[in-house]
Order: C-alpha cells, then sequence, then structure tokens
C-alpha cells in the first residue's frame, strides 16, 4: 500500500476530525456531504502552491497508474458486474488527470511566471493568464474530489459492497458539482488559450523552453494538456450515464447514480450557458465599438445576439443597398458600411412589433413587416437558399419567442394580422 500524499491547502468539505472512518460506515444521508461556501483566489505569484511530490509519479509512457481496486479477485467480479470497471477506470484516470494538472503548473506555469521576476521573460507576461486561465482552481477542486475517492476506494471492497460503493461515490460527484463549475471560466477561456499558444510557439525563447522541458520530463508538451481540462469535464456523465446503463432500477445504488448523472448533466447545461454568455457578451461589445450613430447601447442586459452579415437591403423596386445587418432577439438592427470594421446606423425593427415571411416576388428574400402605423415591408436579400432559410428560421423563432411572452389579446391581434399579410401577394 503506497503512502498516500495529497494536496488539502484548498479543502472543499468539512468531513469531521477522522473522514476515513466517515467515509468507511456502511450508509450515511444526504446531508454527510455538504459543500462549505469557498470563494477561491489565485496564489500569490510568488508562492510555489504545487509539487508534483503531493500526486503519485509516473516513471514513463507506459507506466501503470497505480490507483486501481482490480488486483487479483476485483478482476473476476468485474467479468460479472461492469460497474466496477467503471468506478476503477474514474478513480484510476482521475488520479493521470491531477498529474497532467500538476504538469501544466510545475512545468510550465510556475517557471513561465519565475521568469517574469527574474528579468529572464519567456513569454509577455499578458499572455500567461490568456494561456492558463485558472487551472490552479481546477488542481484545488481535482485534489479534493481525489482526495475523496482515495478515502473511499483505496483499501478496495468486496462484490458484497459493490452497490455501497456506488452510492458513495455518487455522493461524493453530487457534492463536488458545485466546486467544479469552476471549469466553466476555464472552458470559455479555452478557444483563447489555443489561440495564444498557436501564436507563441512562434517565439524562439518560448519554443527552446518547452523544447528543453519536454526533452528533461519526456512529458506531453503544452498544447495537448491545456486540452484535458475540457475533455475530463465532459468526461463526468459519461461514466455516470455508462454506470446507470448497467444497473436495474430496484437496486438501491440505481436511484442515486441517477442523481448524480443529473447532477452532472446540470452541470454541463451550466458549463456551456455560462460559455454563450460571455461569448455573446463579448461579442455585443465588439458590435459598440463598431456601430456609430446608434444612440442607445448595444450591450445592454437581455440581448442576445444571433447573426449577422452583408445583406442586400431592397428598395420596393428592387434595387439593392449593401447593408450589415444583426439579429438580435430584440431587434434587426441594419446599418451602412463606412470601412471593413465601421458601419453607420440606418434604422431597426423591433422583434416584437414585426411578422415575416419568404418572398414569392424575389428569389433568397424574406419580407418583414414592421407593424406600425406605417406598415412598412422591408426586403432583405440573401446569397444563397441555404442562408435564406437560416436567417428566415432565426427570424421567426425570435417572433414567436417573443409573441409568446405577450398578453392574449396582442397575440391574437398579430395572429390576425399576419393571416391578412399572408392573404396579399408577396
Amino acid at each position: 500500500e503506497h503512502k498516500k500524499k495529497t494536496l488539502r491547502s484548498n479543502t472543499l468539505f468539512e468531513l469531521g476530525e477522522n473522514s476515513k472512518a466517515f467515509l468507511d460506515r456502511e450508509t450515511f444521508s444526504d446531508g454527510d456531504l455538504k459543500p462549505r461556501e469557498e470563494t477561491f483566489s489565485d496564489p500569490s505569484p510568488n508562492q510555489r502552491a504545487f509539487s508534483t511530490d503531493d500526486l503519485p509519479t509516473r516513471s514513463g509512457d507506459d507506466a501503470v497508474p497505480r490507483r486501481s481496486v482490480m488486483p487479483g479477485k476485483m478482476e473476476a467480479l468485474a467479468e460479472i458486474d461492469p460497474r466496477t470497471k467503471i468506478i476503477d477506470e474514474i478513480w484510476s484516470t482521475e488520479g493521470t488527470y491531477c498529474e497532467d494538472l500538476a504538469d501544466i503548473i510545475n512545468l510550465y506555469l510556475i517557471p513561465l511566471r519565475d521568469s517574469l521576476r527574474n528579468r529572464a521573460q519567456i513569454l509577455p507576461p499578458q499572455e500567461i493568464p490568456k494561456i492558463f486561465s485558472n487551472i490552479e482552481q481546477l488542481f484545488s477542486v481535482n485534489s479534493e474530489l481525489l482526495t475523496q475517492l482515495d478515502i473511499l476506494l483505496e483499501k478496495g471492497f468486496q462484490g458484497s459492497q459493490l452497490h455501497s460503493i456506488l452510492i458513495r461515490i455518487s455522493k461524493i460527484f453530487i457534492a463536488m458539482c458545485k466546486p467544479l463549475r469552476v471549469y466553466a471560466e476555464y472552458c470559455t477561456n479555452n478557444p483563447l488559450a489555443i489561440e495564444t499558444l498557436n501564436h507563441v510557439t512562434k517565439n524562439p525563447t518560448y519554443i527552446s523552453y518547452e523544447d528543453l522541458t519536454y526533452k528533461s520530463t519526456k512529458k506531453i508538451r503544452l498544447d495537448g494538456l491545456i486540452a484535458k481540462p475540457v475533455q475530463r469535464i465532459c468526461k463526468y456523465p459519461l461514466f455516470f450515464k455508462d454506470m446507470l446503463k448497467h444497473s436495474k432500477e430496484e437496486e438501491e445504488s440505481h436511484s442515486k447514480i441517477k442523481s448524480a448523472l443529473d447532477e452532472l448533466e446540470q452541470l454541463a447545461t451550466y458549463v456551456n450557458d455560462f460559455k454563450k454568455n460571455k461569448e455573446n457578451q463579448a461579442k455585443l461589445k465588439e458590435i459598440d465599438q463598431q456601430l456609430h450613430g446608434y444612440k442607445a447601447k448595444i450591450w445592454v442586459e437581455k440581448r442576445i445576439f444571433f447573426r449577422e452579415g452583408i445583406v442586400d437591403k431592397l428598395k420596393p423596386n428592387g434595387k439593392p443597398q449593401s447593408r450589415k445587418v444583426y439579429l438580435f432577439n430584440d431587434q434587426i438592427l441594419y446599418a451602412k458600411e463606412k470601412g471593413s470594421t465601421s458601419f453607420l446606423y440606418r434604422g431597426s425593427i423591433p422583434s416584437h412589433a414585426m411578422i415575416c415571411r419568404k418572398s414569392i416576388k424575389f428569389e433568397n428574400c424574406i419580407e418583414v413587416l414592421k407593424l406600425d402605423k406605417r406598415k412598412k415591408t422591408y426586403l432583405f436579400k440573401f446569397k444563397s437558399e441555404y442562408e435564406t432559410n437560416e436567417w428566415l428560421k432565426d427570424v421567426q423563432k425570435i417572433i414567436h419567442d417573443v409573441t409568446e411572452k405577450q398578453d392574449t389579446s396582442s397575440r391574437m391581434a398579430k395572429k390576425l394580422m399576419e393571416s391578412e399579410w399572408n392573404k396579399q401577394p408577396s
């Protein structure tokens, strides 16, 4: 039995004085594992926060991870119940993954950050947070997850204990879902990290440092490491989905496995929504900088960007006017091009006061009727049928969503007006 070392500086759970005895109990309630409210802060740049001694090391590419619940007799059990293999894979790969996080921090982040203070700068200071984001928070959270798995599984278990182990590992992951939300920031930043790393790999000083690091450690290069957290957070629900597939509803562990899967899928939704929201905010800020003559702010709360494009806005006689058109959840906005990245606002159509249809008269064109006193029809012509259909689908979705929020009389009035409009020739 190896001597277990784990990093405990940012513990997320309060398990009492005897945590091993706590997890060795046959049963415990949902309230036994509760996440402690904790605000993570970045370690001081002068503090070497992590050491590879905190985790078991691999001697080479073919080294077998030391964490396994299947020595000897357990292999036979795994042939009977595949959930044992899943537990083994969760534990084994979590240890390997934490080593990868430690490698990112110890072999790259800390030396690159230290080089700024030692006047031997390898990378510009603004590039480092772009590449590494909140990787130290991820290491802290996953070290705690690994600690809980170590405590639960290091002694192995008998076949009769399988359901108890399944319940306990499910509870661990349920309790960890809130701390694992730190992945939202990392996943959102990952495209920028990859872009930045592709850029800095043209820097001769960095290339020399990375080559020296690779030759001396034989570890994976940084571009292969920084994708691992995104892959890992996607893997957790798959483990439990597979586990649930091999479980029967009448088994005592089934409901807890299902609860863990539900929580992990909600975590995935949270990460995706966080990423979409950040990308939406960045896009609105970008449009704010590009657009001139618009008296209000583009970047406002609850506004969602859908799409944009250079489109021909047709006059009633069919004469085209090239316009930059933006589609938001609350309006269609069009502007005149002043330069490649500069546009002059020319008008907008609020989504609560418009209806649309595909034009019959003009090919690859949609008609938008503005529901005001003038009842003006706007014609937008696109380059292809596919582009036309995509714009039409999004505009109709926006109209539907905003109409659903209106009162009954407003919805009926709009439907009546749309019906009358559709009877008219295009």
